[in-house]
Parts: structure tokens; C-alpha cells; sequence
């Protein structure tokens, strides 16, 4: 690799993901999930109090990542469990709007006499 190598395309892995106890399948899947947001994002696909969502089909994920559906939905349930997805059902025949969460970022503070 040189400065002028061109990297393929990647999907973003934060590093919190590292110190949580997820399925490897779990936390591949946030990081396509992760992605997917950014999509969003672009095209403006918020709800009405202004969170980003995404529309992403099971049997999509399942294909993209190369595993079955029971452990795809699986791993959804393990990030909707770590506090890292939230599910809105939609009704009959209507996608599912999947919410990816971000977690806090703890903040340094230092005392008065540090500063």
C-alpha cells in the first residue's frame, strides 16, 4: 500500500463494538447497519421528530452477509438487547424502520484544581 492507493469500499466498526459482548455476527451486522444509515442520511430519511431511520429487509442482510435468516434475526435481537437498535413495526405489508443508536460517549472532566 502506498499514499496513493486507492482503498476498497468498508464498512465503519467503532470501536465500542470491540468492548461489548456481541455475537460476531452482531456486531458485523451494526457496522452494515451503521452504513446503511449514512444512506439515510443522504436521502433525507428521517421521521417526524427528526431521527434518521432505515429500511433494510432481513432477507437483504441475509444475502449480503452470507448467513441465515434465524441468525441475522438473532443478531438483531442482540442489538436491540445491547441498547443499539430500536425496531418500529409498521403494520401489514409495511417495512420496518430499524433506529441505529449511538451510545454515549463518556466525557472527561477534570477537577478545578487539574485546570
Amino acid at each position: 500500500m502506498t499514499a496513493d492507493t486507492i482503498l476498497p469500499r468498508f464498512l465503519p466498526y467503532p470501536y465500542f463494538l470491540l468492548k461489548m459482548d456481541l455475537s460476531h455476527t452482531a456486531r458485523l451486522l451494526y457496522g452494515l447497519l451503521l452504513d446503511r444509515s449514512t444512506l439515510s442520511q443522504k436521502n433525507g430519511w428521517q421521521d417526524s421528530e427528526g431521527r434518521t431511520y432505515i429500511v433494510y429487509p432481513v432477507s437483504e442482510i441475509t444475502e449480503m452477509l452470507d448467513k441465515g435468516s434465524t441468525a441475522i434475526k438473532s443478531a438483531l435481537n442482540e442489538l436491540d438487547a445491547a441498547g443499539l437498535l430500536v425496531r418500529e413495526r409498521r403494520g401489514f405489508s409495511a417495512p420496518n424502520r430499524l433506529y441505529i443508536k449511538i451510545p454515549q460517549m463518556p466525557v472527561v472532566q477534570f477537577s478545578d484544581h487539574m485546570t
